[in-house]
């Protein structure tokens, strides 16, 4: 979250929570997440669409990214919320946008948990390059997200993917701790 997020919207009502402050803005009004804070968006209107203009400062690798999460997506190879379903391709994308972006809510952990994950995670990045992942791919640059993303659940299946992942990443953690702390003793 190295990044201002300002949402500025368009038509519809905007659900923002920034910083813990929850806000519904209307046509016409924005508000502003500074860099660091964590924030979240949604549509709190079961009928009603919504449309909303987002700008980042500084913008960094955020079309990149978007671009082949929205490629992934369309081509079948991301959950309804834009993450990557193969763990060696989201590690490769999280990697490469290491600090611009962190998941919030279910069912993901807090975010220093997210950075510690995702460390130890990158171990895996040459293995995944090796295997013929990136960061982004010719083929989904200038394209357009795929329709209905937005509003999309992820599949009970994808979820427990994801909860895998997590706890995979968790159990991976706790094992480097355990790991440091003996050659600690052993030196000592």
């Amino acid at each position: 979250m190295l990044q201002e997020e300002r949402f500025e919207v368009v038509s519809g009502v905007l659900g923002v929570r920034v910083g813990g402050r929850e806000l519904n803005l209307e046509e016409g009004q924005s508000a502003v997440s500074p860099p660091g804070v964590p924030h979240k968006w949604w549509n709190p209107g079961e009928e009603e669409e919504v449309r909303f203009v987002v700008e980042l400062r500084p913008a960094l690798n955020t079309e990149e990214f978007f671009e082949t999460a929205w490629g992934l997506a369309r081509d079948g190879k991301a959950t309804g919320l834009g993450i990557p379903k193969n763990p060696l391709q989201l590690e490769v994308l999280a990697n490469a946008h290491q600090g611009e972006a962190y998941f919030i809510g279910f069912p993901w952990p807090p975010i220093p948990v997210q950075k510690a994950l995702f460390g130890v995670l990158s171990l895996l990045t040459p293995l995944a390059r090796l295997l013929g992942y990136k960061e982004c791919y010719p083929e989904y640059s200038g394209s357009e997200p795929p329709l209905g993303i937005e509003g999309e659940r992820p599949s009970e299946a994808s979820e427990a993917m994801v909860v895998s992942i997590v706890v995979a990443g968790v159990i991976a953690l706790l094992a480097l701790v355990a790991l440091l702390r003996r050659a600690r003793r052993s030196s000592g």
